[in-house]
């Protein structure tokens, strides 16, 4: 059973721990780490959030064990659901090994087979799916009953709102009342992380009407926080609660892969490439950094003969931008877009995340 999960120990004999295992209060000490690198690791809210569920609940399992221990993380790999064994894997994977090369323990996952991955599925909603969910919103929000009425037209304005500007959940759940510009027509989405920047985009008269509605009857509850999606009591929504509410609706349109508005951006993106958008359009639309994120984003998720295609359409138009800047701006004086300029790789080692600082220093050391 055990060795079918993929959770076996390679060797009989468990890794060497280092003398900051052996602490009479482990629970204390690994949470102590684990603050430190959720400080200084670079990461969206959403995946911060994942992290710190999963660094939470293997802490309820230190009870006078140390926190290195294969077998204490191999118990916490097998309470949870075997999709989630393969992203816990990695979150304890990416730590202890940062853990391992400040010389603090050594990693626990090095001596534990990974579980297998999941079978890979369809990314993204088909559009009869799509179609199918948007009718079950557009029902809800006929509903007499006023909490049910005005949940679904929250989804179904995050939907929008996802569908047209690539919005994430953890972007969704940033915004807050001062972001929403109505006279301006114009709504500033927050960046994912820290090194990202904001962009504003401009609001369509349908989403422009929609959004005001929706702030005349958040108005109405108590201005308990400063957030734009709020619930009935005015508290600032969840992602926990934001997931219920979508699988309750896909579940209502009959569509079962549908996993959370994360999922619509698949969606597009894959429309995008399948009606001969360019790569750099559908970076922007994604809001990638880098053009090399979407290049694996679909490389990852689309079909080879799609991606091929992208490639090509993309190729062409590079091309056809060169050309014309070799040759002026033409009559219209309008100058065309560049592609974006290649990246290089970068120089260095990357920053160290301060673990060693504290009364977790090594000895000897200053």
């Amino acid at each position: 059973m055990v060795a079918a999960q993929g959770l076996v120990l390679k060797g009989a004999r468990a890794p060497r721990l280092s003398g900051s295992s052996r602490s009479s209060n482990p629970c204390t000490e690994f949470n102590s780490l684990t603050e430190r690198y959720l400080a200084s690791a670079d990461m969206s809210i959403a995946t911060r959030q994942i992290y710190f569920r999963h660094f939470t609940r293997f802490s309820l399992l230190l009870v006078h064990r140390p926190w290195s221990s294969p077998l204490v993380l191999q118990e916490y790999l097998f309470s949870l659901a075997p999709v989630a064994r393969v992203r816990a894997f990695s979150v304890f994977k990416r730590f202890f090994a940062l853990l391992e090369a400040e010389g603090l323990c050594s990693n626990p996952c090095s001596v534990l087979t990974p579980p297998p991955n999941p079978t890979p599925c369809r990314h993204g909603l088909t559009a009869a799916e799509l179609a199918a969910f948007n009718a079950a919103l557009d029902q809800a929000c006929a509903d007499t009953h006023w909490s049910r009425k005005w949940s679904a037209i929250r989804l179904r304005l995050m939907v929008r709102l996802t569908l047209a500007f690539g919005v994430r959940p953890g972007q969704h759940l940033a915004l807050t009342l001062s972001d929403l510009d109505i006279p301006g027509a114009n709504l500033r989405i927050p960046p994912k992380t820290f090194r990202h920047s904001p962009r504003r985009v401009a609001l369509s008269p349908l989403l422009l009407e929609e959004l005001v509605s929706y702030s005349r009857w958040r108005s109405a509850l108590p201005q308990t926080s400063e957030r734009l999606w709020v619930n009935t009591f005015g508290q600032p929504l969840t992602h926990s609660a934001l997931a219920r509410q979508v699988e309750e609706f896909s579940e209502r349109a009959g569509v079962r892969s549908f996993s959370g508005l994360h999922f619509l951006r698949h969606t597009v993106s894959r429309m995008l490439v399948e009606e001969g958008v360019s790569l750099f359009e559908v970076q922007r639309y994604l809001d990638h950094k880098r053009i090399s994120y979407t290049d694996a984003y679909l490389r990852q998720n689309f079909p080879q003969a799609v991606y091929d295609a992208s490639r090509v359409i993309e190729s062409k138009l590079a091309r056809l931008n060169g050309k014309a800047d070799s040759c002026g701006t033409g009559d219209s004086g309008a100058v065309p877009d560049k592609p974006a300029a290649p990246e290089l790789p970068r120089k260095g080692r990357p920053p160290r995340l301060g673990l060693m600082s504290g009364p977790l220093q090594k000895k000897g050391k200053p």
